[in-house]
């Protein structure tokens, strides 16, 4: 079945019918989607560099119904040159509030200054008490995180393929408590990645060439060099499309390399940085992985440019499991725990779940909201306000995380 370059797929991995994207109305057709958040009502915000419409390129940030259909009463492409975002949208946040973070080279509505990072309400217009306090510091910004303080890192190119990282804090104005070390700078490297680890520390990976090569920092929270991580240099070094990476249950770190690193285009890092040696995955993939994602089941989820995985015929997308090649069985569970309905007015049901066992409830800025322990395989959020949350249950060493929104 042909997919205009987006599809749905189902919990086993077919194709979910119901599920049709027109990618081409807001997309040029040489161009993928830059980055894909799922909102907790189910709605799909897209980011993309859009398409030419008499001559403004619009679209930068579409938002799609459950079915893949345009979300009309979100603000873009409109007519009477209400453009909404328009421009290249390369990274998006969702804040706990329903507001979205959007940064790149990006614009809003007729205005031609480039913005590089705004903030749009839930209905896709722009939120004018959020002002970018760095705006002439990036050419343009690759990745945004929303860190649980609410303060938001960027990370931008400052110029001819040198990158930096920088703190903002809730209004766009610029974090002084922030100061990235500048030897941790990337000269020359125009492919490189951010990402947390899951103490909240800052990673930066990059792929491309340049003065650091293949290399990886970890940052304290104050931007300064993590000392007790030490990253050696991957050999030889080869370019590579991304620099795919994912935090596994054990702290440690997957990451996708190029085939003339190894063979099996996977390597696995210790928390201090080293090589974990003892990983072993085969023969692996025969082309280059993209993107790496961990479950909160414990599966992962990996993607990429390749047609087969230890010799079976895989192509693009598979999902290896903990028993496969992790170490990880004292931090995963043994079966799937499902809780309902979700959203959810007062009570929340739990299937799979062990009278007595423990949970606790965070916000999306990693607060606790509530905690105790589950009777008669349920539990009241009378008490939380109206929005998205993650609850993690426990039961001895056995952990699942689900997120589920009170209405």
């Amino acid at each position: 079945i042909a997919k205009d370059r987006m599809a749905r797929l189902n919990p086993d991995g077919s194709l979910d019918t119901s599920f049709t994207v027109q990618m081409h109305t807001f997309l040029e057709n040489d161009l993928q989607a830059n980055d894909i958040l799922v909102q907790p009502d189910d709605k799909i915000i897209v980011a993309s560099s859009g398409r030419f419409l008499n001559g403004i390129k619009l679209g930068a940030l579409v938002r799609l119904n459950l079915d893949g259909s345009i979300d009309t009463n979100f603000n873009s492409m409109t007519e009477a040159n209400n453009y909404g975002t328009r421009g290249s949208c390369s990274s998006i946040v969702l804040q706990p509030d329903g507001k979205i973070l959007a940064a790149g080279s990006v614009y809003y509505g007729d205005n031609n200054i480039n913005k590089k990072l705004l903030r749009l309400n839930a209905d896709g217009t722009l939120d004018e008490t959020f002002t970018f306090g760095a705006l002439s510091t990036f050419q343009g910004i690759t990745k945004i995180i929303l860190q649980p303080d609410g303060t938001i890192l960027a990370l931008g190119i400052v110029d001819t393929y040198k990158s930096k990282v920088i703190r903002l804090l809730s209004n766009g104005a610029l974090d002084p408590t922030f100061t990235m070390a500048s030897t941790l700078y990337f000269h020359n490297n125009k492919n490189l990645y951010m990402f947390l680890d899951n103490n909240g520390k800052i990673m930066l990976i990059s792929d491309s060439f340049g003065n650091n090569n293949y290399k990886m920092f970890r940052m304290n929270s104050d931007g300064t060099v993590d000392t007790t991580f030490n990253f050696t240099a991957l050999n030889p070094y080869s370019y590579g499309s991304f620099a795919a990476n994912a935090i596994l249950p054990n702290q440690k770190i997957m990451i996708g390399v190029p085939g003339t690193i190894d063979a099996s285009r996977m390597k696995l890092v210790n928390t201090n940085g080293t090589l974990d040696n003892t990983f072993t995955i085969g023969t692996g993939f025969n082309g280059n992985i993209n993107v790496l994602y961990m479950q909160p089941n414990g599966g992962l989820l990996v993607g990429g440019n390749y047609k087969s995985f230890q010799g079976q015929t895989e192509r693009f997308l598979v999902r290896l499991t903990s028993e496969e090649f992790l170490d990880t069985t004292t931090n995963l569970p043994n079966q799937k725990s499902f809780l309902y309905p979700n959203p959810t007015t007062d009570i929340l049901h739990f299937s799979d779940s062990n009278e007595n066992s423990s949970y606790q409830i965070t916000n999306l800025l990693g607060q606790i909201v509530q905690k105790g322990s589950i009777k008669n395989q349920q539990i009241s959020t009378a008490g939380l306000q109206n929005q998205m949350y993650v609850i993690e249950i426990s039961n001895g060493k056995q952990k699942t995380t689900h997120k589920f929104l009170k209405q």
